[in-house]
Protein backbone atom coordinates (compact mmCIF):
# COMPACT_ATOMS: atom_id res chain seq x y z
CA UNK A 1 0.00 0.00 0.00
CA UNK A 2 2.50 2.79 0.78
CA UNK A 3 4.68 1.47 -2.52
CA UNK A 4 1.53 1.62 -4.43
CA UNK A 5 0.72 5.30 -2.90
CA UNK A 6 4.53 6.12 -3.28
CA UNK A 7 3.81 5.49 -7.46
CA UNK A 8 0.48 6.83 -8.64
CA UNK A 9 1.43 10.24 -6.16
CA UNK A 10 5.43 10.83 -6.53
CA UNK A 11 5.58 14.15 -4.13
CA UNK A 12 5.03 11.95 -1.23
CA UNK A 13 8.42 10.84 -1.91
CA UNK A 14 9.01 14.60 -0.09
CA UNK A 15 7.15 13.60 3.05
CA UNK A 16 9.36 13.74 6.58
CA UNK A 17 8.46 10.09 6.82
CA UNK A 18 10.74 8.94 3.56
CA UNK A 19 13.88 9.83 5.65
CA UNK A 20 12.74 7.45 8.35
CA UNK A 21 12.81 4.40 5.69
CA UNK A 22 15.20 1.90 4.66
CA UNK A 23 15.45 -1.56 3.50
CA UNK A 24 15.08 -3.10 6.72
CA UNK A 25 11.60 -1.46 6.53
CA UNK A 26 10.59 -3.67 3.61
CA UNK A 27 10.27 -7.78 3.52
CA UNK A 28 11.59 -8.68 0.51
CA UNK A 29 13.95 -8.03 -2.42
CA UNK A 30 11.00 -7.06 -4.97
CA UNK A 31 10.07 -4.27 -2.58
CA UNK A 32 13.40 -2.78 -1.75
CA UNK A 33 14.63 -3.53 -5.30
CA UNK A 34 10.71 -1.30 -6.23
CA UNK A 35 11.21 1.66 -3.36
CA UNK A 36 14.50 1.86 -4.55
CA UNK A 37 13.58 2.35 -8.07
CA UNK A 38 11.21 5.11 -7.44
CA UNK A 39 13.41 6.87 -5.60
CA UNK A 40 15.94 7.55 -7.50
CA UNK A 41 13.72 8.19 -10.39
CA UNK A 42 11.90 10.89 -8.35
CA UNK A 43 15.20 12.48 -7.45
CA UNK A 44 16.77 12.31 -11.30
CA UNK A 45 13.28 14.70 -11.64
CA UNK A 46 10.52 12.17 -12.72
CA UNK A 47 7.28 13.63 -11.09
CA UNK A 48 5.19 10.57 -12.50
CA UNK A 49 6.25 7.15 -12.91
CA UNK A 50 5.58 5.03 -15.88
CA UNK A 51 6.52 1.48 -16.77
CA UNK A 52 8.59 3.05 -19.63
CA UNK A 53 10.66 5.45 -16.74
CA UNK A 54 11.24 1.95 -14.79
CA UNK A 55 12.51 0.36 -17.48
CA UNK A 56 14.73 2.54 -19.25
CA UNK A 57 16.21 3.14 -15.56
CA UNK A 58 17.02 -0.31 -15.72
CA UNK A 59 18.53 -0.94 -18.65
CA UNK A 60 22.14 0.08 -17.74
CA UNK A 61 21.76 -2.00 -14.61
CA UNK A 62 22.68 -5.28 -15.60
CA UNK A 63 21.80 -6.75 -12.23
CA UNK A 64 18.78 -5.30 -11.67
CA UNK A 65 17.55 -5.70 -15.08
CA UNK A 66 18.14 -9.41 -14.37
CA UNK A 67 16.25 -9.11 -11.47
CA UNK A 68 13.40 -7.06 -13.01
CA UNK A 69 12.60 -9.64 -15.66
CA UNK A 70 13.15 -12.91 -13.95
CA UNK A 71 9.60 -14.07 -15.13
CA UNK A 72 7.55 -15.77 -12.45
CA UNK A 73 4.36 -17.67 -12.31
CA UNK A 74 0.61 -16.50 -11.35
CA UNK A 75 -2.41 -17.75 -10.32
CA UNK A 76 -3.97 -17.95 -13.73
CA UNK A 77 -1.29 -20.25 -15.13
CA UNK A 78 0.47 -17.29 -16.88
CA UNK A 79 3.65 -16.41 -16.47
CA UNK A 80 5.23 -12.37 -16.08
CA UNK A 81 8.09 -10.49 -15.82
CA UNK A 82 8.06 -10.03 -11.97
CA UNK A 83 9.18 -6.22 -12.30
CA UNK A 84 6.70 -5.94 -15.20
CA UNK A 85 3.72 -7.02 -12.99
CA UNK A 86 4.87 -5.71 -9.68
CA UNK A 87 4.69 -2.37 -10.98
CA UNK A 88 1.86 -2.64 -12.81
CA UNK A 89 -0.40 -3.77 -9.37
CA UNK A 90 1.14 -0.66 -7.58
CA UNK A 91 -0.53 1.37 -10.16
CA UNK A 92 -3.72 -0.30 -10.18
CA UNK A 93 -3.92 -0.16 -6.54
CA UNK A 94 -1.85 2.65 -5.30
CA UNK A 95 -4.16 5.75 -3.02
CA UNK A 96 -2.22 8.52 -2.03
CA UNK A 97 -4.78 8.31 1.28
CA UNK A 98 -2.93 5.18 2.86
CA UNK A 99 0.20 6.27 2.71
CA UNK A 100 0.41 7.28 6.34
CA UNK A 101 -1.47 4.32 7.56
CA UNK A 102 0.82 2.28 5.40
CA UNK A 103 4.10 4.26 7.04
CA UNK A 104 3.05 3.59 10.83
CA UNK A 105 2.08 -0.48 9.99
CA UNK A 106 5.01 -0.71 8.50
CA UNK A 107 7.19 1.42 11.35
CA UNK A 108 5.17 -1.36 13.64
CA UNK A 109 6.21 -4.65 11.72
CA UNK A 110 10.46 -3.45 11.55
CA UNK A 111 10.36 -2.97 15.35
CA UNK A 112 8.40 -6.73 15.70
CA UNK A 113 11.13 -8.19 12.76
CA UNK A 114 14.21 -6.73 14.29
CA UNK A 115 12.90 -7.81 18.14
CA UNK A 116 11.81 -11.39 16.82
CA UNK A 117 15.81 -11.22 14.50
CA UNK A 118 17.68 -10.31 17.94
CA UNK A 119 15.78 -13.53 19.98
CA UNK A 120 12.97 -11.77 21.57
CA UNK A 121 9.90 -14.09 21.81
CA UNK A 122 7.14 -11.97 20.56
CA UNK A 123 4.68 -14.28 19.88
CA UNK A 124 1.95 -13.53 22.58
CA UNK A 125 1.77 -10.01 20.95
CA UNK A 126 1.78 -11.03 16.71
CA UNK A 127 2.68 -14.66 15.90
CA UNK A 128 3.64 -14.55 12.42
CA UNK A 129 2.84 -18.48 11.55
CA UNK A 130 -0.70 -17.93 13.21
CA UNK A 131 -3.34 -19.21 10.69
CA UNK A 132 -6.39 -19.26 13.38
CA UNK A 133 -8.90 -16.20 11.78
CA UNK A 134 -10.08 -15.01 15.31
CA UNK A 135 -5.98 -15.14 15.85
CA UNK A 136 -4.87 -13.14 13.24
CA UNK A 137 -7.53 -10.22 13.16
CA UNK A 138 -7.01 -9.73 16.85
CA UNK A 139 -3.34 -9.73 15.98
CA UNK A 140 -3.95 -7.40 13.23
CA UNK A 141 -6.74 -5.11 15.75
CA UNK A 142 -3.89 -4.65 18.04
CA UNK A 143 -1.41 -3.92 15.21
CA UNK A 144 -3.77 -1.04 13.76
CA UNK A 145 -5.15 0.49 16.89
CA UNK A 146 -1.90 0.34 19.30
CA UNK A 147 1.20 3.44 19.10
CA UNK A 148 4.57 2.59 18.33
CA UNK A 149 5.05 3.75 21.56
CA UNK A 150 3.46 1.63 23.25
CA UNK A 151 3.95 -1.50 21.48
CA UNK A 152 7.42 -0.96 22.27
CA UNK A 153 6.69 -0.27 25.85
CA UNK A 154 4.15 -3.56 26.44
CA UNK A 155 7.06 -5.48 25.23
CA UNK A 156 9.32 -3.73 26.88
CA UNK A 157 7.30 -4.71 30.37
CA UNK A 158 6.52 -8.01 29.58
CA UNK A 159 10.31 -8.70 29.61
CA UNK A 160 11.08 -6.72 32.35
CA UNK A 161 7.71 -8.93 34.06
CA UNK A 162 10.33 -11.93 33.41
CA UNK A 163 13.19 -11.16 34.73
CA UNK A 164 11.47 -9.89 38.09
CA UNK A 165 9.99 -13.00 38.38
CA UNK A 166 13.90 -14.76 37.76
CA UNK A 167 14.97 -12.41 40.30
CA UNK A 168 11.82 -12.61 42.75
CA UNK A 169 13.18 -15.51 44.96
CA UNK A 170 16.97 -14.32 45.02
CA UNK A 171 18.20 -14.43 48.37
CA UNK A 172 19.26 -11.07 49.90
CA UNK A 173 20.83 -10.03 53.48
CA UNK A 174 21.21 -6.33 54.28
CA UNK A 175 23.00 -5.10 57.00
CA UNK A 176 22.30 -1.36 58.84
CA UNK A 177 25.77 0.61 58.38
CA UNK A 178 27.64 0.56 61.57
CA UNK A 179 25.03 -2.28 63.29
CA UNK A 180 27.13 -3.54 65.99
CA UNK A 181 29.59 -1.19 66.31
CA UNK A 182 28.98 -0.12 69.97
CA UNK A 183 29.24 -3.44 71.23
CA UNK A 184 32.53 -3.47 69.55
CA UNK A 185 34.27 -0.35 71.02
CA UNK A 186 32.91 -1.97 74.65
CA UNK A 187 34.29 -4.95 74.22
CA UNK A 188 37.65 -3.24 73.20
CA UNK A 189 38.00 -1.21 76.34
CA UNK A 190 37.59 -4.51 78.51
CA UNK A 191 40.45 -6.48 75.91
CA UNK A 192 41.99 -3.75 73.88
CA UNK A 193 43.18 -5.29 70.32
CA UNK A 194 47.33 -5.56 71.50
CA UNK A 195 49.97 -6.98 68.63
CA UNK A 196 53.27 -8.17 69.04
CA UNK A 197 56.17 -6.12 71.07
CA UNK A 198 57.38 -3.27 68.94
CA UNK A 199 60.91 -2.45 68.57
CA UNK A 200 60.30 0.59 71.19
CA UNK A 201 58.67 -0.91 73.93
CA UNK A 202 56.93 3.02 75.56
CA UNK A 203 55.72 3.00 72.05
CA UNK A 204 54.05 -0.33 73.17
CA UNK A 205 51.91 1.76 75.68
CA UNK A 206 50.63 4.56 73.09
CA UNK A 207 50.14 1.95 70.30
CA UNK A 208 49.10 -1.14 71.80
CA UNK A 209 52.09 -3.15 69.66
CA UNK A 210 52.15 -3.75 66.16
CA UNK A 211 48.92 -4.46 65.36
CA UNK A 212 48.25 -5.74 61.63
CA UNK A 213 47.07 -3.43 59.17
CA UNK A 214 49.21 -0.75 60.44
CA UNK A 215 52.47 1.64 59.23
CA UNK A 216 54.71 2.28 62.15
CA UNK A 217 57.03 5.78 61.61
CA UNK A 218 59.89 6.84 63.88
CA UNK A 219 61.39 9.90 63.78
CA UNK A 220 64.56 10.44 65.18
CA UNK A 221 65.96 14.13 66.51
CA UNK A 222 67.36 16.34 63.75
CA UNK A 223 69.97 14.48 61.70
CA UNK A 224 69.10 11.25 63.24
CA UNK A 225 66.70 9.93 60.42
CA UNK A 226 63.43 8.37 60.13
CA UNK A 227 62.01 5.16 59.79
CA UNK A 228 59.20 2.83 59.71
CA UNK A 229 57.26 -0.30 58.95
CA UNK A 230 54.28 -2.16 57.78
CA UNK A 231 52.73 -4.56 60.06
Amino acid sequence: MLLGALYVKPTLFDSPEIVSLGEADFGDTLQKVSFSIMSNLYTMGHSSFSSGAVESYIQGRPQLNKFYNEMVDLEDGSSRKQGEYYFEKLSETGDPSTFLPSFNTMKKMTLLRNLDKHGVNINPFYDWDATKTSIVEAQQNWLEKTDLRDIANEIADSIQSIMDGATSNATTRGLQAGEGLEELLESLKETPDFGSPSPIELMDSVTRGNRLGKYYLFSAPTGGGTYGYFV
